[in-house]
């Protein structure tokens, strides 16, 4: 129940129809509600603007050369900066503080180690096979990505984000429902409620009367509507309690759906959206093994000799003829290079010393963000065997999910995931052990016994703890809204020293490794063309 007074009807005639159906069945119910009406759809992207590699031969008919540039940060933007800058020649360092490349694309496999930043270890007890993908998990397939992931050789495999046969799961409620019974009780409920107002005449002066009987038409269709404008309930659409079978057992229905406010529940609505946005809408990809096999085949392609880890970058100072990286760590001294490009994230960057007020104080003004990953090891995929759930996630409450693994069907064995969205307010500052139980009772409460009586392992691995990362993501500032598409942030996006700055944070495209790739590919454009400017 709430207090709030319920949405009325939007004012503006099909725009604000389309608007409406939008905001309850999604992307996709929106295009097929336009087709229906025989409006085309629009795109409401704009394109990124084409790009082109630095080359070795750009510099043939310049009398110029290659030039040295460090990058700080061995994370997916700063090793795509590195990589493209090699692909012209350009005399390429990479430092990172981190003991080992990738930054948040890190994929724990057995016996990997893992220090927080309050000194707590763990070690990774999965069998040989199994792995953690800690940080990003997914490629969209119009993503940057997938084009490194081709020029690289990285194979790619499917992840399933959504699968009808997962659970929304409300823990302050008994029981749980199948997400193909929740999407069709809502669509269901929506489409009678919407028929009954179109015949009673209330969208009349804001739809032709052509448009009423093709919106009536699919109605009938999505909410599965009977004559007499009724939702149906029909199991081929909301599933069985008992599948069919031979002849003889035609299956049992499920039981009817439950009260407006289980139908419409906090859970479904964070459930259904996953897949209606462009940037998780399926197909989605991963790479076969492992996240990381993207940012280890970059390090191979830029060379392992060139890429030094253990390395934090103190002081950088920005000078008309070079810049100074002042370094410590596993090795201590001064790096002399005649670019530099920082890629670590902007909260982190703001504590390297020697750059500008101006830029500290626009690094130190980003948000960050503490999500939480915990892999559970299992051995038994009894998921797949028990629940016939193949990929996927189930909603938990209003704070969390658990992932079942896309790769290896039928497997021995799998790793389930248990995603907390803002660990800082439940679990970050929790024990390993202690966060582990939280994540098995979870999975208990919705699955059975087998979810802790099947368990072999775990790891967790708190974003807000990780050292020289200390988030999952950092947004602009809220005085911004979010956005760096301000001229405020034109000290970071387009610097006029020798110091450049890239990252998911510097993209439109936060959090994603799309986003961190293709601002790295903004910033050896600009290294580049630099280098083929100046004598």
């Amino acid at each position: 129940m709430t207090d709030s007074p319920r949405p009325g009807l939007p004012s503006t005639s099909r725009r604000g129809f389309l608007q409406a159906v939008g905001a309850v069945g999604g992307a996709g119910a929106a295009l097929t509600a336009m087709g229906a009406l025989g409006l085309a759809p629009t795109s409401a992207s704009a394109a990124t603007p084409p790009f082109r590699a630095p080359r070795a031969s750009d510099f043939s008919l310049t009398g110029r050369r290659p030039v040295r540039v460090a990058v700080v940060g061995a994370g997916v933007a700063g090793l795509t900066a590195a990589y493209e800058l090699r692909k012209a020649g350009h005399d390429v360092t990479v430092l990172d503080a981190r003991p080992r490349i990738g930054g948040r694309s890190l994929t724990l496999r057995g016996g990997d180690t893992l220090t927080d930043t309050n000194g707590v270890t763990q070690r990774a007890g999965f069998a040989p096979g199994q792995y953690l993908n800690a940080g990003p998990a997914m490629l969209p397939q119009w993503s940057v990505s997938t084009h490194y992931c081709r020029e690289l050789n990285v194979p790619l495999e499917v992840f399933s984000i959504s699968n009808a046969n997962t659970f929304v799961f409300d823990p302050s409620r008994p029981g749980r429902t199948r997400l193909l019974t929740a999407r069709a009780d809502a669509y269901g409920v929506v489409a009678e409620l919407l028929a009954k107002v179109t015949n009673q005449g209330a969208l009349d002066g804001r739809l032709s009367a052509a448009d009423k009987e093709r919106l009536l038409g699919f109605l009938t269709t999505m909410g599965d509507l009977g004559a007499d404008g009724v939702h149906r309930g029909d199991p081929r659409r909301r599933g069985f309690a008992v599948q069919p079978g031979a002849a003889g057992s035609p299956g049992e229905p499920l039981p009817p759906k439950g009260s407006l406010d289980r139908v419409f529940s906090e859970q479904l609505s964070r459930h259904w959206y996953l897949d209606a946005g462009f940037d998780m809408a399926s197909t989605l990809l991963q790479p076969v093994g492992g996240m990381d096999r993207i940012v280890e085949a970059l390090a191979d392609a830029i060379g392992r000799a060139r890429i030094r880890c253990g390395i934090e970058v103190t002081s950088l100072a920005d000078g008309p003829q070079g810049t100074r990286v002042s370094y410590r760590g596993s090795a201590t001294g001064v790096l002399d290079t005649d670019y530099c490009i920082v890629t670590t994230p902007p909260l982190v960057a703001a504590r390297i010393a020697g750059l500008s007020t101006e830029v500290t104080g626009l690094l130190g003004g980003f948000m960050a963000e503490f999500p939480g990953k915990i892999g559970l090891e299992y051995r038994s995929r009894w998921w797949e065997d028990d629940h016939a759930v193949y990929g996927g996630l189930t909603s938990y409450g209003a704070d969390g999910s658990l992932w079942y693994p896309s790769h290896d069907p039928h497997g021995e064995r799998g790793v389930m995931v248990a995603y907390f969205e803002r660990a800082e307010t439940t679990i970050q500052s929790w024990s390993p052990a202690r966060r582990a139980a939280e994540a098995v009772n979870r999975n208990e409460r919705v699955h059975g016994a087998k979810a802790r009586t099947e368990l072999a392992s775990s790891i967790s691995v708190m974003w807000g703890l990780e050292r020289f990362v200390e988030g999952g993501w950092q947004a602009a500032d809220q005085e911004n809204n979010g956005t760096v598409n301000t001229p405020r942030f034109r000290p970071l996006t387009d610097p006029t020293g020798r110091v450049f700055f890239a990252g998911d944070w510097l993209s439109n495209m936060l959090g994603w490794q799309h986003g961190s790739m293709v601002s790295a590919r903004r910033a050896a454009e600009k290294v580049h063309a630099r280098a083929l400017a100046t004598p």
